[in-house]
């Protein structure tokens, strides 16, 4: 009679993950966070929708700002705003003979030797940051997303599993009862199962709460209730870190910049030339003859090492952080990819071994199962040989789903996004 518990013992991953997609079961607790799965949907439009949605994004404005900015002070042909002055001079409080200067000149700054390229070139940078930025933070999201949906296919399982085992204790204690009123079995089996029931609602009850938890962990991170229903990915054909990695690409354009930023500070000198053109019209006393007169000048600013120089050393030394922060973030990575490859390797291997041991346990079952019925064992043995067959049948299950999950996580170790 225990056979027919058995075909749960069979299902595959995608029966199972399909038995969560296709229909709700009945919740222990009434706080149900619901989940779409859609078909259509595939894993690089949700990343796409969510890379929008994710706050960094409003970072890659901020930056395409910065670089409008630079690009339009580089493509000034002076250096700076220009100035007017003007001066005016009377004997009013003096002789007040009538006699007055009235002076007026406009001022451009002009470029350094040197100085317009170089703030070409920063604003060329800041251009090319703001792009890889966006592929750093489509990265990131991606790995989020990932963790977040794989996450969520093993809460998916573990309550399947956990309903299921419900479910059959559910339907051994019927047995179990019968039994006793037929005299069969004592009524201290009946207390010993009923007690095995409540351990399995107890450990549903977890397993629920934990996929609520991963289903609003991912609504929070994607702001929508819809998922893929396919969420498995091809492994990637790349077997090492490229430094065409996004996270690295982008420290490239961080150091390019901060080079640019140097060649800016530098370019600047002490500070700008100023070209200035005015007129001078003065009266000597009334009644005299205005004079006009055009006047030229030129401000050559020179010397000023002295408070060149820290402006430079700020600028070296955030160039000198950057390429530091590379070479950490280099190391870094090589550890996560070595890591990934480690995880992926592992998984391999314990499904192997779980399914051998699964083998085994649905074996075993078979056997203990008739030696139950046929009174060679106890009730009290043969839960605990169900329990281990079971344990071993989920954990093939669960290994199998990890090693699709580790395929993701190593596609995103080495940067490539679905």
């Amino acid at each position: 009679m225990f056979f027919r518990y058995l075909p749960f013992a069979l299902l595959s991953i995608s029966v199972l993950y399909n038995a969560v997609i296709h229909a709700e079961q009945q919740h222990i607790v009434n706080h149900v966070d619901t989940i779409e799965y859609d078909a259509g949907l595939t894993l690089s439009t949700l990343l796409q929708a969510t890379v929008k949605k994710y706050p960094d994004f409003q970072q890659i404005k901020r930056l395409q700002q910065e670089s409008a900015a630079l690009q339009q002070r580089g493509n000034y042909w002076i250096a700076g705003a220009v100035n007017i002055g003007m001066t005016y001079r009377d004997d009013f409080a003096g002789s007040n003979q009538g006699a007055y200067e009235f002076e007026g000149a406009v001022g451009v700054p002009l470029w350094n030797w040197g100085q317009r390229e170089a703030g070409q070139n920063l604003a060329k940078q800041a251009e090319q940051m703001a792009d890889f930025e966006a592929q750093v933070i489509n990265l990131k999201v991606a790995g989020l997303m990932r963790l977040s949906l794989w996450h969520m296919a093993l809460q998916d399982l573990n309550y399947v599993i956990a309903k299921k085992s419900y479910q059959l204790t559910e339907k051994l204690v019927k047995t179990v009862q019968r039994r006793v009123e037929l005299g069969d079995l004592a009524r201290a089996d009946l207390l010993l199962v009923q007690s095995e029931l409540f351990q399995k609602r107890s450990v549903l009850l977890q397993a629920e709460a934990e996929l609520m938890h991963a289903r609003k962990a991912f609504y929070f991170l994607t702001q929508d209730n819809k998922a893929p229903k396919n969420i498995e990915e091809s492994m990637t054909t790349v077997q090492a870190l490229s430094m065409s990695h996004p996270d690295l690409v982008r420290l490239d354009a961080v150091i390019s910049k901060k080079q640019a930023a140097v060649a800016w500070v530098k370019a600047q000198g002490s500070g700008q030339t100023n070209v200035s053109i005015g007129g001078t019209t003065e009266r000597g006393a009334r009644g005299d003859a205005t004079s006009d007169s055009i006047n030229f000048g030129i401000s050559i600013p020179f010397g000023g090492s002295a408070f060149l120089a820290p402006k430079i050393a700020v600028a070296e030394t955030a160039l000198m952080q950057a390429k530091i922060e590379k070479s950490h973030l280099y190391r870094q990575l090589q550890s996560e990819l070595h890591e990934a490859k480690h995880e992926l390797d592992i998984a391999r291997e314990q499904w192997v071994i779980n399914q051998q041991m699964a083998n085994n346990a649905q074996e075993y079952l078979k056997m203990s199962g008739l030696s139950f019925e046929s009174g060679e064992i106890n009730l009290m043995d043969f839960l605990k040989i169900q329990e281990r067959a079971y344990h071993a049948l989920q954990q093939r299950q669960i290994s199998a789903l990890k090693i699709k999950r580790n395929i993701a996580l190593y596609n995103q170790a080495v940067g490539v996004a679905p």
